[in-house]
């Protein structure tokens, strides 16, 4: 998978860092009748919250919900969240001012994007330790992202989550134990974010039917859910899947964001 690369420089009214450990990345969106784009960022690093400048980002509101917040490991996972979640819609809107814009909770804890000018954007949100992971993304082509480091103290957990044969099917996986697992749980809760029903609905409905390795990726397919796909791609210390729907190729430089 390619992409041209993205260097759009965010206007001068907003002063939105960008640490040396963040992408952000264009996907194009091919179908067989029209063609979207999505911009994803990924950022990772071990800063504390006082680094993030909340100002140059967090509207009011988001700033007065981070005041309220009072442990420090939720805090940092809220704001690399909105950190990359306001680079990505920056960049698919075109909009040089990240404080403009809200992202708020749906009822179902879904992100919801609140701009004044602009509507029919989504976004996904997630984080894991010190990875954060965003994708914005048109209403017209649903999407969706999950980060997870990976743990090999998790391995037991996470395979009770997985039926007989996504067991047998994650063996093709030419990665160790914890990572195949790892993948496995991304895509599922990849999808979960996608269809916004989160972890309300029982996991082996996410089942997944096929898994194909490619040099970069992985692609893998739902036997419930075949009108979607996950696009899957190793990082240091951590799996990444996005979710599009299974007709779409989508375009985008994998091999810049693992090594970034």
């Amino acid at each position: 998978m390619w992409l041209r690369p993205h260097n759009r420089i965010l206007g001068t009214r907003s002063v939105l860092r960008r640490f040396p450990k963040t992408s952000v990345e264009k996907i194009e969106l091919h179908r067989p009748d029209r063609r979207f784009d999505a911009y994803l960022c990924l950022s990772t690093d071990n800063v504390n919250a006082g680094e993030y400048q909340i100002n140059s980002f967090l509207s009011r509101a988001e700033q007065e919900y981070y005041a309220a917040l009072k442990f420090q490991r939720r805090q940092f996972s809220y704001l690399i969240g909105r950190y990359c979640a306001k680079h990505a819609l920056c960049a698919y809107l075109d909009e040089t001012d990240a404080t403009r814009f809200s992202i708020h909770a749906g009822v179902f804890n879904q992100p919801i994007v609140r701009h004044p000018a602009r509507g029919n954007v989504q976004i996904s949100i997630s984080h894991s330790d010190e990875w954060g992971a965003a994708l914005a993304f048109p209403e017209d082509h649903p999407m969706g992202i999950d980060i997870e480091v990976v743990k090999p103290e998790k391995n037991n957990v996470l395979q009770t989550q997985l039926t007989v044969d996504e067991q047998i099917l994650a063996q093709v996986l030419p990665h160790p134990k914890a990572t195949q697992l790892t993948l496995l749980w991304t895509v599922k809760e990849a999808l979960s974010k996608t269809i916004k029903s989160g972890l309300m609905t029982p996991f082996e409905l996410f089942e997944l039917r096929q898994m194909q390795v490619q040099e970069m990726s992985v692609i893998s397919t739902f036997r419930h859910f075949v009108q979607y796909k996950a696009v899957s791609f190793m990082l240091k210390n951590a799996v990444c899947s996005i979710i599009c729907p299974g007709s779409t190729a989508a375009q985008f430089n994998i091999e810049k964001l693992t090594h970034a």
